[in-house]
């Protein structure tokens, strides 16, 4: 019954002490709390949209004085965020990769990318490798970032060869023939690729 349930086996129920928790203000003096929701697996660390972190991008943006529109998005890493993006003066369709702020004056890639196209020509370049069209800077509220432009590049070899299929042996062999050539390219110029060239992941398709 309702009256008895302050009781058990006929004695008073003992209240167990209540944990007193300090005001707000308390709350910031401990460590940092971190929020990864489990359904968010693949995306970037949404904890990371602070200062010094991503930039927040929204569908329909314009950027570089209203030069590229973001369309869609295309994907993300530790220290980017990639989207796809129409350029409005060329009317053509780009990838836009936009750096965390914390690690965009420290990033190599501009550099690599630049001399890429400086000592880099011929058509193998340009059919075998990333191409830099374009950079610019971007002032937000998480700090300034850095924007690289780059030609749009499809799946990698990895995601179109997995368990469940695999590349038909003339188009492995096609691809392969492909990488080894730019790599030589490269090497030719003086540029030494310092990644494992040759995983499946860091070869991509050309959409």
């Amino acid at each position: 019954m309702s009256g008895l349930a302050g009781f058990k086996h006929g004695k008073p129920a003992v209240e167990e002490p209540q944990e007193e928790f300090g005001n707000e203000d308390s709350l910031d003096e401990g460590p940092d709390v971190k929020f990864c929701p489990a359904c968010f697996d693949h995306v970037e660390d949404l904890e990371r949209y602070e200062p010094g972190g991503f930039h927040p991008v929204h569908l329909g943006d314009f950027y570089h004085g209203g030069q590229y529109k973001i369309i869609h998005k295309l994907g993300f890493g530790g220290f980017s965020t990639v989207w796809l993006a129409r350029d409005n003066r060329s009317n053509t369709i780009v990838a836009l990769k936009i750096v965390v702020a914390e690690s965009s004056h420290e990033y190599k890639d501009l550099e690599t990318l630049q001399e890429l196209a400086d000592k880099i020509s011929g058509q193998i370049t340009h059919d075998y490798l990333p191409c830099l069209l374009d950079h610019f800077w971007l002032d937000g509220p998480n700090g300034s970032h850095l924007c690289l432009v780059l030609s749009v590049l499809g799946p990698s070899l990895s995601q179109m060869s997995n368990r469940d299929r695999r590349l038909h042996p003339k188009v492995a062999r096609r691809c392969a023939l492909q990488t080894a050539q730019g790599v030589s390219d490269m090497h030719a110029k003086g540029i030494c690729h310092g990644g494992n060239v040759y995983d499946a992941q860091n070869a991509l398709v050309e959409c």
